[in-house]
């Protein structure tokens, strides 16, 4: 070896260093490279598997109303009113494993009380213990009517809205508590079971007597069962109503009679519900019907009411018509009280200004004497006063609580696409006996219409 050999051996390892720290360097760009290859797949199948966990759905509808007087039925007006019966609803599922899920909905009406404020009327999660057993908890449906899962739906309803004198009986909708439901699979059909139990607290823009309500105690259970084409169902269910605060009437339909109500609150009065209800579906002819009755403690109306519905499919057009009636069967109770108080005010009236008419009589002679009268006078004017308020507040509960009224409705819906459907609906308000049906008190002896175009949409 030449001693210029020698003087080459550190340029090569010099070299050899260099080669190998690039080759170093090449291997570590791309296990990083791969290293990113392999975080965005795992990003990308987390993505999916989040995406697969979570489902999205919703339902609105656009409802025009007018009415050809003031009655009032549905909250209508003798204007075209798009507030009343329009909604959006969003709801979203979410899978937490294999057996266990949680569901959220947000509907947004438009009615002139809530006005597109946002509520959850669903927020529970699911358990399926067995093919055949799950149970809930959270705020549920309150499953009272044969329409209640899909009440805000109206998609999945063949009128323009659930018949009023059966639905509105009640205005309690959801709960906050548990159920559970059992499925029976019998011989081509099959026999559910579901058991419910909680409390709920209304706000005071819930219903139309402006008064917050909590309903505690709640508990009840349905039977249904059906084969696809007959459905059959009962249902019971109870509850006790608390409200400290009065009414107060903000329904069209009673604000000739009045506003602030006496007497009005609930102190752990006991309400019950009792329903029956079947439906036919051949996938032309429907039929279905609904009979219920509600009692509550107190100065609350108790009712019976019931529906029949039917319709026919013609393609994509399904003609129906409808009957509903609804009488409340204790009118005897809040007659009672009003003949009770019915003339006291007058009576009171009377004998403060005849006890005005001694005192000023007497009062150059024996004046001692007038200023006691003039005393007993001033308590008899309060009095009547008081009266005044009890008797009006009397007469109100009278004409909004019993009620008798019978609506025939008739109707199409055109599915215009798989998730379209536009309605439309004219009602007929009559038969009200003694009562104003539950409608404006001046429209008793009118002919009482609503005319109702709704589009209903899911999505």
């Amino acid at each position: 070896m030449t001693r210029t050999t020698f003087r080459m051996l550190p340029l090569a390892a010099i070299c050899a260093a260099a080669f190998s720290a690039q080759a170093t360097e090449a291997n570590s760009d791309q296990r990083i490279e791969a290293l990113e290859h392999q975080v965005k797949l795992l990003e990308a199948q987390k993505s999916s598997s989040l995406a697969d966990k979570i489902s999205f759905n919703g339902f609105a509808s656009v409802n025009m109303q007018l009415a050809n007087n003031k009655h009032g039925f549905a909250y209508s007006t003798d204007q075209i009113k798009f507030n009343e019966g329009s909604l959006v609803g969003l709801q979203s599922e979410f899978s937490i494993n294999d057996s266990t899920s949680a569901t959220v909905q947000l509907v947004a009406r438009g009615t002139k009380r809530e006005s597109w404020s946002p509520d959850i009327e669903w927020a529970f999660i699911s358990h399926q213990f067995t093919p055949n057993f799950k149970m809930r908890g959270g705020k549920l449906r309150a499953p009272l009517f044969m329409y209640s899962d899909y009440l805000e739906v109206g998609y999945a309803q063949v009128g323009v809205r659930v018949p009023q004198e059966v639905y509105s009986t009640v205005v309690l909708t959801s709960i906050t508590g548990a159920d559970f439901i059992y499925d029976m699979e019998l011989d081509d059909s099959t026999l559910s079971f579901q058991g419910f139990a909680g409390a709920q607290k209304l706000t005071a823009n819930k219903h139309s007597y402006n008064a917050p309500t909590e309903f505690n105690d709640i508990y009840g259970g349905v039977v249904n069962w059906t084969d696809d084409t007959w459905t059959l169902r009962a249902v019971y269910g109870q509850a006790k109503v608390n409200s400290d605060v009065d009414w107060n009437s903000t329904n069209p339909a009673l604000k000739p009679l009045g506003g602030k109500l006496s007497n009005t609150t609930f102190n752990n009065e006991v309400a019950k519900f009792y329903g029956i209800g079947g439906r036919y579906d051949n996938g032309s002819l429907m039929l279905s019907s609904e009979l219920t009755r509600t009692e509550v403690e107190g100065f609350y109306a108790d009712v019976d009411s019931a529906y029949v519905t039917t319709a026919y499919r013609i393609d994509n057009v399904t003609p129906y018509f409808t009957v509903s009636h609804m009488r409340t069967k204790d009118n005897d109770v809040r007659d009672k009280h009003y003949n009770s108080v019915k003339g006291s005010t007058a009576k009171l009236a009377a004998e403060a200004e005849a006890l005005l008419t001694r005192a000023k009589a007497i009062s150059a002679t024996n004046p001692g004497m007038a200023a006691i009268l003039m005393a007993q006078a001033q308590q008899k004017a309060a009095a009547a006063k008081a009266a005044g308020s009890i008797e009006g507040s009397a007469k109100v509960i009278q004409a909004a609580q019993n009620i008798q009224r019978t609506t025939y409705s008739i109707g199409a819906r055109w599915d215009v696409m798989t998730n379209v459907a536009l309605k439309g609906d004219i009602s007929y308000m009559t038969g009200f006996g003694e009562t104003f049906g539950g409608l404006n008190s001046e429209s008793k002896d009118k002919t009482n219409l609503l005319y109702t175009l709704k589009v209903d949409v899911v999505f």
